[in-house]
């Protein structure tokens, strides 16, 4: 659990954001106690980036900074989640709108 957190407090730190309780609980895959996170902020609290990746020498940590090739374009890859995160909450309105208009065409329930 610990090496988790420490990945989440590293993506935190490369996005040059500060690592909290909820910004590292929103980053992890699994349920984490907040005990167990309190914990591991406290030994990280004056680490940056480069601190952090010498506590993970296992793993590789890629830098949210990477960038992408994308049609010639290079895109932050920070903002290739925004914008999916904002086509993903489009495609949901469009599936709840379609849903209300299925709901109204449905023939009425004429039990007698």
């Amino acid at each position: 659990m610990e090496k988790d957190i420490l990945i989440a407090i590293h993506q935190l730190l490369s996005e040059s954001r500060k690592p909290t309780v909820a910004t590292v609980k929103s980053k992890l895959a699994t349920s984490v106690s907040i005990p167990v996170i309190i914990n591991v902020l406290q030994k990280t609290t004056n680490m940056n980036v480069e601190d952090i990746e010498k506590l993970l020498p296992d793993v590789n940590l890629p830098s949210m900074k990477n960038t992408t090739k994308n049609n010639g374009q290079t895109t932050d890859l920070a903002d290739e989640v925004a914008a999916l995160k904002q086509a993903l909450i489009h495609t949901q309105q469009e599936l709840n709108d379609l849903k209300q208009w299925v709901y109204t065409q449905l023939p009425k329930d004429k039990s007698s």
